[in-house]
């Protein structure tokens, strides 16, 4: 008798437990959030810091730019803060908000937890069910809002941030992580200045995705503060960064006997507000070469170099960066900001062959085992056919002998597709090869075996198309 009324309690709290758990489920998903302010209007509705936008119509809500079905989400009201967990995001599901003014009026909202504008994934895995994929997304300024986005495989998104502006983008998502401490980065941008390049500032963002700082290119005695571009973020530690921007200059070239417009490319490392190390293209006169693929006209800004990324190597401490208009990957110092080599491209230093050359290339970095890979995209719309013949895109891994200037060793890692801009790769530790689509047809992320084999393969519909793609283990 004692054990049969010991098991009807087990299961009558079991009982209870699983109905006090849907209850909380039901709870959040259809109970309003509830806010009273001492005010007869709504000055300010955030989430998680980020003010949503509203329809001018008739004053709805349409979508907030960020949601998480990590952390709690963090909604205020005025100056009323309150937290929502919430299971699942999508077009269809809707966090409710109640607020009553002082003057009794109750006034009800229902916010998107997905935009109505927002891109629809299909994703494609007979492997990778755990892990997270971090990426942004990008389509038609004022007709389709970017976002940037962590989704699993199955491409479920679990958080995305938008730009609080519509009208422009949400750029490269990065996680870093720093001993236990996890940081993420993403470009915003804030101004619409019409070059090959997006400008606005880099925000970190902690573990919960609350944003710490907010970084642009700081001045210095060679030009003012300015934007930061979208093309890389090195996370050091809190407050210590290396950024990229640029200037867009007019000045005599004696090599073309005129004035000349052309973009000069920065490289800034910056700790704590303060400028340790400052990089500009046009004082190294061996990269000021307007004829691998932009040419001077009266209708374009050449950009020489459109120097897309940037690497620390360990084992002298110096910056290697790629220049995509260069077809190269250049090491400098990272004291003097002196050239010690250059590879690839006409001014190449490593008599690179016909089968190791790489056109337009993206992603350049320094492996664990000290190799250097970078994505190439193999093709670009300006190649000149004659010197450069076009290729496959591929991941390429170049094993260097620095010091004489050869190439000991190069590793192909098959893409199996075109992709004619941006892109990434990433050598996962099951030897494995992640990439980042860029502008491929409808490829945002997949990742492929050493041979080919396809694993994972995420999709977009297009006009969406994606800069960068990570994979990373766990948010955690």
């Amino acid at each position: 008798m004692k054990k049969d009324f010991k098991f009807i309690s087990i299961i009558t709290l079991c009982a209870l437990g699983l109905i006090g758990y849907f209850s909380y489920i039901c709870y959040q998903e259809f109970f309003p959030v509830r806010f009273s302010v001492e005010t007869d209007n709504i000055e300010k509705i955030q989430i998680n810091d980020t003010d949503i936008q509203f329809d001018k119509e008739d004053n709805s809500i349409i979508y907030p730019t960020t949601f998480n079905t990590l952390y709690p989400n963090k909604i205020q009201v005025n100056s009323t803060i309150k937290y929502r967990k919430i299971g699942k995001l999508g077009k269809e599901k809707f966090l409710p908000i109640q607020i009553k003014l002082s003057n009794g009026e109750i006034k009800n909202y229902k916010i998107q937890t997905l935009p109505k504008i927002s891109p629809y994934f299909s994703s494609n895995t007979n492997r990778y069910h755990k892990g997270y994929i971090l990426t942004s997304v990008h389509g038609l300024k004022l007709i389709h809002p970017s976002y940037a986005i962590i989704m699993k495989p199955s491409g479920k998104i679990v958080w995305y941030r938008g730009n609080e502006n519509p009208q422009y983008s949400a750029f490269h998502l990065q996680q870093h992580r720093l001993g236990k401490k996890i940081r993420y980065s993403m470009h915003t941008q804030t101004d619409n200045l019409r070059t090959e390049f997006i400008r606005g500032k880099h925000l970190l963002l902690d573990e919960k995705f609350n944003v710490i700082d907010e970084i642009q290119i700081l001045a210095t005695d060679k030009h003012p503060a300015m934007p930061a571009d979208e093309h890389e973020f090195v996370y050091l530690e809190d407050g210590h960064y290396i950024i990229l921007g640029y200037e867009v200059k007019n000045k005599y070239v004696k090599k073309y006997k005129k004035k000349v417009t052309y973009i000069a490319n920065i490289i800034q490392e910056q700790k704590n507000g303060k400028v340790l190390f400052d990089w500009m293209s046009d004082e190294h006169p061996e990269f000021f070469n307007i004829s691998t693929e932009q040419h001077v006209n009266s209708d374009s800004l050449p950009d020489y170099m459109h120097i897309n990324s940037v690497d620390i190597d360990p084992k002298d401490n110096n910056l290697i960066f790629s220049s995509a208009s260069g077809y190269n990957v250049v090491k400098i110092n990272r004291n003097t900001g002196k050239t010690i080599w250059i590879l690839g491209g006409k001014q190449d230093e490593f008599n690179i062959t016909n089968e190791q050359y790489f056109i337009r290339q993206h992603d350049a970095q320094i492996t664990k085992d000290g190799g250097l890979l970078l994505f190439d995209n193999g093709n670009s719309a300006y190649l000149n056919k004659k010197e450069f013949k076009p290729h496959p895109s591929r991941g390429i891994k170049f094993k260097l002998d620095e010091e004489n200037k050869k190439i000991l060793k190069t590793q192909i890692f098959p893409f199996n597709d075109i992709s004619n801009f941006m892109g990434s790769v990433q050598l996962l530790d099951d030897n494995n090869t992640m990439f980042g689509c860029g502008g491929t047809k409808k490829c945002i992320a997949k990742i492929l075996t050493p041979k080919g084999k396809k694993l994972l393969d995420i999709q977009v519909q297009r006009p969406y198309f994606s800069y960068r793609s990570y994979w990373v283990k766990s948010l955690k």
